[in-house]
């Protein structure tokens, strides 16, 4: 649905967009994916999801390094062309 009206990119998005590829580029990937996105929403402690972490008492550095971990493990997946959302929508450009 379209309401006509033009979407503006915020400085903090292209700042975590830049963030997230930097991250890719240290790490050696290829690919931006979602993990990349969320490691550098992560690093970022005025980026609204952060604050909410934080206000249910989670530790983003903590939910960080477990996502390194995680990336850094065998069983790691990366760059996977499907995504599948909350609301049960699954959408595959991986074919």
């Amino acid at each position: 649905m379209t309401t006509g009206h033009e979407i503006t990119r915020t400085p903090r998005y292209e700042q975590i967009l830049a963030a997230a590829e930097q991250l890719a580029r240290d790490r050696g990937d290829s690919y931006i994916g979602v993990e990349h996105l969320q490691l550098a929403i992560l690093a970022d402690q005025d980026a609204v999801p952060t604050q909410e972490m934080v206000a249910m008492g989670l530790d983003p550095e903590e939910i960080a390094k477990g996502l390194e971990a995680t990336m850094r493990s065998s069983g790691y997946q990366a760059a996977s062309g499907r995504a599948r959302f909350l609301n049960g929508t699954t959408v595959d450009h991986s074919e």
